[in-house]
């Protein structure tokens, strides 16, 4: 192993001054002043400090950049966010916009509605009310009716009988009298006595009758036995001799 001179030829190279092996060692002492190119040696500083003002000012630009693109990341963040409050915002405008105009669409409708829905409430009682006021004069036309044919039936008895009598009055009946009973003194009264005498004027036989006949549709039915009490009574108080 040896030391071995060297020279510097320019910034990035140096020269060997003699022969050298695997091992050998360069003596730094070797190089003077004389064989230092000052121009090489301004080059070689001025290299180097271009390469750290070039990495410095990379470093620089890159934490510019990063910065930069921080600050729009940031600012377009904000924008975005802005942009979503002012719409959601607009969407809550229109839809309150919308609720209140359903409201009052609801509020109008039931105004409209309702002095109908009143109206036809009143209507709907007034139906029923009347219902039930024809439904009471029909039944009581009907009992009227039912009394009213009870009666004329009668009545119409009372005339088929009278009529007949009269037929044979010239013939058959003579002496006798068939008239209607209107002595209501006593509280009651038949409806026709049947009186007969003879040529003397000597009564032989005296009949009370009480005409009743009813129409097949009267509800209450009435018997002939429902009359004997009050018929006898009236037999008795006109003094005739059979009812």
């Amino acid at each position: 192993m040896k030391t071995i001179k060297v020279s510097i030829r320019d910034e990035n190279t140096l020269v060997l001054q003699e022969d050298a092996n695997k091992g050998d060692l360069i003596d730094l002492k070797s190089l003077h002043d004389l064989d230092i190119d000052k121009t090489t040696i301004t080059a070689v500083v001025n290299s180097i400090r271009r390469k750290e003002f070039n990495d410095a000012l990379q470093d620089a630009l890159q934490k510019e950049t990063e910065q930069i693109k921080r600050e729009s990341d940031l600012r377009l963040e904000i924008k975005v966010k802005e942009v979503i409050a002012e719409k959601d915002q607009k969407i809550t405008r229109l839809e309150d916009q919308i609720e209140n105009s359903s409201q009052a669409q609801e509020l109008a409708i039931i105004k409209a509605v309702d002095p109908i829905e009143k109206e036809r409430d009143q209507i709907k009682i007034q139906k029923e009310s009347i219902e039930i006021s024809y439904k009471e004069e029909i039944e009581r036309l009907k009992d009227m009716k039912t009394k009213l044919s009870t009666k004329m039936l009668g009545e119409t008895l009372e005339q088929h009988c009278e009529i007949e009598f009269e037929k044979l009055r010239s013939t058959a009946f003579k002496y006798a009298i068939f008239d209607k009973d209107n002595d209501a003194s006593s509280g009651s009264k038949g409806d026709y006595i049947y009186r007969e005498s003879d040529e003397q004027g000597n009564e032989f036989i005296s009949i009370m009758f009480e005409m009743k006949n009813e129409n097949e549709e009267t509800a209450i039915k009435r018997r002939n036995e429902d009359f004997l009490k009050e018929l006898d009574k009236d037999r008795t108080e006109k003094k005739c001799e059979y009812a």
